[in-house]
This record gives structure tokens, C-alpha cells and sequence, in this order.
């Protein structure tokens, strides 16, 4: 594994010396980077007397790293850090360094089960940001987590409310070649797709009684569109 991930790099330094104007088809793996990093933890926060985590899973997990045009893959032990919204990466897990994968559409990431696209996307509010966004059944989502100060106790006869990390996830959809966050809505779901599909799918939401209070409810309308895209 040591030698594999050595070797990666070697073929990441001989690419980049080449110049960085290549096309992504002919500098394969080139953009897959281990990038030194610093966690991103506030100062004055104190990990051990918070509730919650800043991390999806705390360890590191065996991952992979795969190149969307080559399909070139290498493993690394990896794991997903909500608060800063970073990939780090570990080449071994005794080793004490911590890098992290560089942010890029190009590349995507599978650990536990997931798939993770660094993408750029519209908040609902119209605003354009970028980061990791996990992928299931063309349906994308994104953790985040949210620091909330310790609150102190206003009299004596209460405690201080510890602080916390608390988790917000938010949904996406990509129609037309662009990724916008939707809000788990039936009236407002249907707006998001094309407008020569709007009523069809309003009626299929009615049909099925989508409530969309679970993901699987969002998937089945994803499916149905996607057979409507297929007929024409």
C-alpha cells in the first residue's frame, strides 16, 4: 500500500512539472492530490467536551479515489471531516499526518458505502457555492455540522448547556447540467425540474401520495423523471 501511494505521488509530481494546461484526458490522475492540511478545529474548542463531532465517522475507513475519466482508483484510509468539509486522508493509519484529497469536480470519492462529488450548486436562496456533495440514485445530499457554543446558565439553579456539533443536511438535484438545493416540499419540488414536466410530475406526486419527508420518497420521483427524459 506504502508503495502504491508513493508511486501516486510520483506520477502527481511528473504531471504537474509537465505543465498545468493539460486536458484532463491526457494528464490522467493529475488532479487527485494529497494536499498538506491543517485541521480545521477553531482555536477555544475542546473536542472532548463536546457533544457530537465535527466528522461524519471519527476513524478513518479504507477509501477510494477514483479519476471520473480515466477511472484510475487508489485506496487510502480516509474519512469525511462535515465541519471544514474536507476528505482527509491518512497513507497508513498508524501514520500521525493527516493531508487531505485536493477539492475537485473530476474526481469523485467512495468510503462507507457513499459516494462523495465535490460539485458546484445553488442554495436555495440563489447563492453559489461548491463542496462535497454524496450521491445516491442521482439524488445528492450534503452533511454539514454546525458549531453551537457552550450557552451558560443565566441563574444558579441550572446548568451550562455543554456545546455541540449539530448535523443539517440539505438535498440537491441535478436537472439540465446544474445542481440546485431543494427543499422537501411537493409544491415546491416539482419547480425544479423542467416546466414541460411540471404537471405530469405534480400529477404523479398526487398519485403516489409523496410526502417527501423521507429520502426514498425523493428517489421515486428522480426514477419516474428520468423515464419521462428517456422517452423523449
Amino acid at each position: 500500500m506504502k508503495k502504491t501511494f508513493i508511486l501516486f505521488l510520483l506520477l502527481i509530481g511528473y504531471n504537474n512539472i509537465q505543465g498545468q494546461d493539460f486536458e484532463t484526458r491526457r494528464r490522467p490522475m493529475v488532479e487527485i492530490v494529497s494536499r498538506n492540511y491543517t485541521e480545521n478545529i477553531p482555536n477555544g474548542i475542546d473536542l472532548s467536551t463536546t457533544k457530537g463531532s465535527p466528522y461524519e465517522h471519527d476513524s478513518f475507513s479504507l477509501g477510494t479515489i477514483i479519476h471520473k475519466a480515466t477511472s484510475q482508483k487508489i485506496k487510502a484510509f480516509l474519512r469525511y471531516n462535515a465541519y471544514s468539509d474536507e476528505i482527509e486522508l491518512k497513507e497508513d493509519l498508524k501514520s500521525t499526518k493527516i493531508n487531505s484529497v485536493t477539492k475537485n469536480e473530476n474526481i469523485y470519492i467512495s468510503l462507507n458505502d457513499k459516494e462523495y462529488h465535490f460539485k458546484d450548486f445553488t442554495t436555495e436562496k440563489g447563492k453559489a457555492e461548491s463542496g462535497y456533495l454524496t450521491k445516491k440514485n442521482d439524488l445528492y445530499s450534503r452533511l454539514q455540522k454546525d458549531y453551537i457554543p457552550v450557552k451558560k446558565a443565566t441563574t444558579p439553579f441550572y446548568s451550562d448547556t455543554p456545546a455541540q456539533f449539530k448535523d443539517v443536511k440539505s438535498y440537491f438535484l441535478e436537472v439540465n447540467g446544474k445542481t440546485k438545493e431543494i427543499t422537501l416540499n411537493k409544491n415546491k419540488i416539482a419547480a425544479i425540474f423542467p416546466s414541460t414536466h411540471k404537471k405530469t410530475l405534480t400529477d404523479f406526486i398526487k398519485k403516489e401520495k409523496l410526502k417527501f419527508k423521507k429520502e426514498d420518497d425523493i428517489v421515486k420521483l428522480i426514477t419516474f423523471y428520468n423515464t419521462l427524459k428517456s422517452d423523449n
